[in-house]
């Protein structure tokens, strides 16, 4: 436990440590009450959410495969969970290629600072700036492809 000066080990510290921090409980917060919000009946699932600065939830429809037949929507839900706009989303200015965004939104973020609404389309590897209001949205960022596959050999 010593070593030659009399002095704990940094091992021994370290196992002592562990050990108060094993058995001391882990702090918890107050949560406050939690609102339930109903989708709409017939919504793909919902995957992102964020609060904007006027109080409302925003949500991001999530269908990777499209099997709802229902297009990538944005809804909007007031504070206490009344569904305030439901816009299914287009690509206000398409570029060659793109004609719509996939089905499959993720992320969902109001940058600091900033009106825009941003959501990740998952499907094409896009983020869009999109406005919650009418649906209109337009490709901010293009993400590399994550896993191209093997190289072309020409």
């Amino acid at each position: 436990m010593f070593n030659r000066k009399g002095r704990f080990g940094l091992a021994t510290l370290a196992c002592v440590g562990l050990a108060i921090a094993i058995s001391t409980p882990a702090a918890a917060w107050e949560r406050g009450s939690v609102e339930n919000f109903t989708a709409p009946s017939g919504s793909p699932m919902m995957e992102g959410l964020t609060v904007g600065r006027d109080g409302n939830v925003y949500v991001s429809t999530f269908d990777p495969t499209g099997s709802t037949g229902e297009p990538a929507q944005v809804l909007t839900f007031s504070p206490d969970g009344t569904l305030l706009n439901r816009k299914a989303l287009f690509l206000s200015t398409p570029f060659p290629g793109e004609t719509q965004p996939s089905t499959a939104m993720l992320g969902v973020a109001f940058p600091p600072g900033m009106d825009a609404l941003y959501v990740i389309d998952f499907g094409k590897g896009n983020v869009l700036s999109v406005n919650p209001k009418t649906g209109a949205s337009s490709v901010c960022i293009t993400l590399p492809v994550a896993n191209p596959g093997p190289p072309k050999m020409a």
